[in-house]
């Protein structure tokens, strides 16, 4: 639990490694995994003032070659697939969007010109305004909605939920 009161300007982006970024998605995301990730670009959230990570991203190489082709216009366009995301429960009301932004920017700089990402609408969300993880933070940052999926089937074992694609972790 974060003691310090948070502000969307207290919340600073900085570029770290997949060790760093990797720790703290393991403990915090929904699916608390990074397996089969080939990361690119890594960010931390950080207090500014109190250096506390209050989030990271993983931005990495599809996890579908197709993807790739298709995506990246055969290797024409440099792409990257924002493979997670998360901020602390604490941050506050658009601290996703805002810090996303700032990724964003960094790897516009870097010469990435495409950044894919997915919203698993079978992920409940309570603190939700839709019930459920619906893509509303990358829409808010200007990601433009390319295809919507159905439901997946998934498999429960130990509380934890396993998509069907990934039964293999």
């Amino acid at each position: 639990e974060i003691k310090i009161n948070l502000s969307v300007r207290d919340l600073w982006v900085v570029e770290c490694n997949f060790k760093e970024a990797g720790a703290f998605v393991a403990e915090h995301h929904y699916t608390h995994s990074v397996k089969g990730m080939t990361p690119k670009y890594c960010f931390k959230v950080i207090h500014k003032n109190s250096k506390e990570i209050l989030g990271a991203a993983i931005f990495g190489i599809p996890g579908q070659v197709q993807t790739t082709q298709k995506y990246s216009d055969n290797g024409k366009i440099s792409l990257v697939e924002l493979r997670r995301l998360v901020l602390v429960e604490e941050a506050p009301k658009n601290s996703e969007t805002r810090v996303l932004g700032a990724m964003l920017r960094e790897l516009k700089k870097a010469g990435i010109q495409r950044i894919l990402s997915y919203a698993d609408p079978n992920e409940k969300r309570a603190n939700h305004p839709d019930g459920k993880h619906t893509g509303l933070i990358y829409r808010a940052a200007g990601f433009h909605l390319v295809k919507e999926a159905g439901k997946t089937k998934a498999i429960w074992w130990n509380n934890r939920r396993y998509p069907i694609r990934n039964i293999d972790q």
